[in-house]
């Protein structure tokens, strides 16, 4: 790939940042990847870090932090600029996905089709178009959680790979991700998460010693070594679990949302602390490094990263409703990729007959089969039980013993976020639509 390398610097990948529930679909992960979880509000989230994989070498795990550059860090979390929540404003569903490839340092986020669009908006709500009638909703707060239909910018949000010890308040047997049948678990860290916990992991010591000891350097040691480590817990701001028995004074409700207008300074996100141990656990994976290892992916395996023509499809699924907009936005650059009924009536829409300029061949889309419905309803998720959980039984040993890697049995939580698998059916077929798309279209210039 052009203008990509292997290994990313977060500071670069930070510089570089501009510009639900119901029927949602999470599309972050490829399928059968893992399941991916996100800390949920008022409840504590605790899970223990692993590292990625070298992408120098993929035989080795890659480090916490660089040797020859301690302000560096290892691939053990994936920096994504996320398009979080994008809503359909005739319907309760939401997508969100990955926007671009971190490792394309020339990637333009102007030319990503969702950012495009927004653009388009912003423009003709301004200008008062005559075309533009109902634009200015989808810019404008809406929903439960007081949301536009078009999000302003993408989130940076970091991935990372763990063992799931705590979710929602609520211990796990076996931790989440070590039992050989057990999928990979992911959790997406959002702003406040990932700030707070560089901040953590920043602290230093007095030491000035050896600069290859480099967990000598950090008040966290290395929070990330398979043979040290540190678990990460994760809460709602002020509701700091060590302090259990204070009042509680920013107990979250959508409402609040509602109220405050997403002010910032009212609403909290997350703040984050590591230990060594939680509840006699020491997070040493010493004793069953191999069977970890094993378990451990490399981010190109399972994160699902669309090309722009890709993410067209997904846009005009959810603005379908408005084609005057995804025409006069996409039309000159990806009005190849948009369903010739849709362009047409934008065209109509703007008072045109042909396009002014396209960046490829206009094919004949007479002979184009595209399917009605790009992206097809996700199937309802599955109602899981939820049987009261057993306590940790752990004996004075600090270390997880290999005995406790056993299939899970009937009596254990199973996550919420059993949608991915519900979800399966929804990505063929988006598979089969780019299929379907591809196959009859010239290939999109090299802008």
């Amino acid at each position: 790939m052009q203008g990509s390398s292997r290994r990313i610097s977060v500071n670069s990948v930070s510089a570089n940042l501009s510009g639900g529930d119901g029927k949602y679909l999470n599309m972050i992960l490829k399928p059968g990847a893992g399941k991916l979880y996100s800390p949920p509000m008022n409840q504590s989230t605790v899970i223990r870090i692993l590292p990625g994989v070298n992408p120098d070498n993929p035989t080795m795990l890659d480090p916490w932090r660089l040797p020859t550059n301690m302000n560096e860090f290892g691939q053990w979390f994936f920096p994504i600029q996320v398009a979080e929540s994008v809503k359909d404003p005739k319907s309760e569903r939401a997508r969100t996905w990955v926007m671009h490839d971190p490792y394309d340092r020339f990637y333009d986020i102007s030319s990503n089709p969702l950012m495009m669009i927004r653009s388009a908006a912003d423009e003709g709500t301004k200008k008062g178009l005559p075309f533009s009638v109902g634009w200015a909703s989808l810019l404008l707060p809406s929903g439960p959680y007081n949301s536009p239909a078009i999000p302003a910018k993408p989130k940076l949000c970091w991935l990372v790979q763990c063992l799931l010890m705590s979710y929602k308040g609520e211990d796990f047997q076996t931790p989440k991700g070590l039992a050989p049948d057990d999928s990979a678990q992911f959790m997406l860290l959002k702003p406040s998460v990932y700030k707070n916990l560089r901040s953590a992991m920043d602290e230093r010591t007095d030491y000035r010693g050896d600069s290859s000891n480099v967990s000598a350097h950090f008040v966290c040691g290395d929070p990330i070594a398979l043979d040290e480590g540190s678990y990460v817990t994760i809460f709602t701001e002020g509701q700091d679990p060590r302090r259990a028995g204070l009042k509680r004074t920013n107990q979250f409700t959508p409402g609040m949302l509602e109220a405050a207008g997403r002010n910032d300074k009212t609403i909290k996100g997350f703040d984050v602390f590591l230990e060594k141990e939680y509840k006699g656990f020491s997070a040493d994976l010493s004793s069953v490094a191999e069977a970890v290892t094993q378990k451990i992916k490399d981010w190109s395996s399972c994160v699902n990263i669309m090309s722009n023509e890709e993410q067209v499809l997904l846009v005009q699924d959810l603005y379908s409703g408005y084609p005057s907009l995804l025409v006069y936005a996409l039309d000159d650059r990806y009005g190849q990729y948009l369903n010739p009924k849709i362009r047409a009536e934008g065209l109509q829409q703007l008072g045109k007959t042909k396009v002014t300029s396209i960046s490829a061949p206009e094919p004949s889309w007479a002979d184009v089969a595209v399917p009605a419905a790009v992206v097809a309803e996700a199937p309802p998720a599955p109602a899981f039980a939820k049987p009261a959980l057993k306590s940790f039984s752990l004996t004075p040993a600090k270390t997880i013993s290999s005995e406790a890697i056993s299939p899970p049995t009937s009596g254990e939580f199973v996550p919420e976020e059993a949608t991915n698998d519900a979800n399966n059916k929804v990505w063929q077929n988006i598979q089969n639509a780019r299929k379907a798309v591809k196959s009859r279209l010239p290939n999109p210039s090299e802008d």
